[in-house]
């Protein structure tokens, strides 16, 4: 627990991720419907959240997103938006390919093609919560290297993309 200065035993600043692991949430009879039970919404469990997030971010690879840039530089109306731990690369409004927070590329796919490329690639269904998420693909950041192997990607996600209804156009 923390002392009355909020630092950690040890002397360590009020939020640092072993304060976090020391608090408790509160659980209140008055919890949002649709809320997790333990989901607690006042000021201190927001803030504590927050605390949280701020330690369990984790940089995407940086010199990824670059290269990535540069290919897509000469898309017509290419958007970045950092989602999920990594840095999206949307293509009229539709994600096409991420650099992902755990390291490597995300590409978006047909997911009837999805077999295919999992059999004739290095590539890995992703997965989120435990459960694959169909028409994504991950990429190790090894097998993107070269600038012809993260071009192979990169073009099969910005091809398939704007076969997706846009979230723009949703009423």
């Amino acid at each position: 627990m923390l002392d009355e200065a909020g630092r950690a035993p040890g002397g360590a600043g009020g939020d640092e991720p072993s304060d976090l692991l020391d608090l408790e949430v509160v659980q209140g009879d008055d919890h949002l419907p649709g809320r997790h039970a333990n989901h607690d919404t006042s000021v201190r469990g927001r803030l504590l959240r927050m605390a949280a997030s701020k330690h369990r971010r984790v940089a995407c690879d940086e010199d990824l997103a670059a290269r990535l840039r540069q290919l897509l530089s000469d898309e017509p109306d290419v958007t970045e938006k950092r989602m999920f731990g990594g840095l999206a690369f949307l293509v009229s409004g539709r994600m096409a390919v991420a650099v992902s927070g755990q390291g490597g590329l995300l590409v978006r796919v047909d997911p009837s093609s999805c077999q295919a490329l999992l059999a004739r690639t290095k590539a890995r269904p992703r997965e989120m919560r435990g459960r694959e998420v169909a028409g994504w693909l991950r990429v190790d950041a090894a097998d993107v290297r070269t600038k012809w192997q993260l071009l192979r990607w990169v073009d099969r996600g910005v091809g398939y993309a704007p076969s997706l209804p846009s979230k723009r156009d949703a009423p």
